[in-house]
């Protein structure tokens, strides 16, 4: 059996959280994590959901999957065969199929349609325009975070999705 995954750049992953469930919350607990971040942070900007993700992956034993690092879910008790980047997506697949020899039926490639969608009433914005919201010092924190990602799946921290 080939044991498989799907991963995506950390940084351009947070941006999707962050709109996704911050900037346009579509559930009761999306909204109640809103307010979480903002009762703890006083706002609901991306420096504050940042600090949030960071507090939350160094102090929580089971941090929201939407922000745990990938590499939480690999090792010795979970060893991959396989990963397919969301960047790269169609091609890894094809990948893939040739590994296991059998060709899948269909796979969407679709787009969430929150990111079309303008933030703040402003142009939308790139993963490299919110990171760039971030000090120095905050994206140090972050990539401490991330870091076994970034090793683990050939992403550069300094190469924004």
């Amino acid at each position: 059996m080939i044991k498989f995954t799907t991963v995506r750049h950390p940084y351009g992953r947070l941006v999707s959280a962050y709109k996704d469930k911050i900037v346009f919350p579509s559930n009761h607990l999306e909204k109640e994590l809103r307010n979480k971040v903002k009762l703890v942070y006083e706002d609901t900007s991306f420096v504050s959901f940042i600090k949030y993700v960071i507090d939350e992956n160094q102090d929580s034993d089971d941090p929201n999957r939407h922000w745990r690092p990938f590499s939480n879910y690999t090792g010795c008790s979970n060893i991959l065969d396989y990963y397919l980047k969301i960047e790269t997506f169609t091609d890894d697949i094809k990948g893939l199929e040739t590994i296991i020899q059998h060709k899948f039926l269909a796979y969407s490639t679709k787009t969430n349609p929150s990111k079309q969608q303008k933030v703040d009433g402003v142009k939308i914005k790139t993963t490299a325009d919110y990171m760039n919201e971030l000090s120095d010092e905050l994206k140090d924190k972050l990539f401490q975070v991330f870091k076994y990602d970034f090793l683990l799946f050939g992403y550069d921290p300094n190469v924004f999705p």
